[in-house]
Formats: structure tokens, sequence, C-alpha cells
């Protein structure tokens, strides 16, 4: 991995079931696939930059949370520290069964990804 100092992930969640993700300050993409989202960013994370990703979208790059749709639950972001910690947790449960049933958010999209990205990550 990379010095996680110079690393910059956002995941910005939607409760539609979809997740834009920015890695670094160049790359953002719109995945509704978490599985590729989390070899996108776990790719990011071993490399330290994601100028050969296809699909940049600069519409996704832009794309900031407004207040409104924190506020009533309809986006939640975690940066690179938080999730981290949720793949930390999640690595630490043995049984396949249980990973199945971790869900820190409630949010399928979340746990998926977490899921997915403990299980590739180093």
């Amino acid at each position: 991995m990379k010095n996680e100092k110079d690393l910059k992930v956002v995941a910005i969640f939607d409760n539609g079931g979809g997740l834009v993700l920015k890695l670094g300050d160049s790359y953002a993409h719109y995945y509704q696939n978490m599985g590729q989202a989390s070899e996108d960013c776990n790719e990011y994370l071993i490399e330290g930059n994601a100028t050969d990703f296809e699909g940049n979208e600069e519409d996704a790059l832009n794309f900031e949370a407004d207040e409104d749709n924190l506020r009533n639950g309809g986006l939640a972001i975690l940066n690179l520290d938080e999730i981290k910690v949720l793949v930390y947790e999640c690595k630490e449960i043995v049984e396949e069964q249980e990973k199945k049933d971790f869900s820190p958010w409630g949010w399928h999209n979340i746990t998926e990804f977490i899921v997915e990205l403990a299980d590739i990550s180093l």
C-alpha cells in the first residue's frame, strides 16, 4: 500500500444502492456493482493513483453531497479512515455467514462494498 497520507478516498453511497467513488483528486465513477468498486478502490490503495482507470466521470468527480440528502438519509459518506475501520472489523469476522450479516449502516451497498474490499485487500 502506498503512503496512506497521500491517498484520498471518498465513498458516497446512495440509498438506491449506488456509489460515487472518488479516488485521488482526478478520478470518480458511479458504480452499481460494489464488487467492481471494491476492486478499483483496492487497486488505487496499492498503486497510489487512478490515472489509468477507465470510466472517469466528470459529473461524479464534481458531485458533492448536500445537507438535505445527508440529513434525510439519502446519502452516506465514508472517507478512507472510516472505510479502513469497517474493513478491519469485517476481517475480524471468521464465519462466512457472519460476514453476510455484517451490516455497519444497514445499507446493502455499504455492506457489500466493505465485505468485498475486506476479502481482497491486504
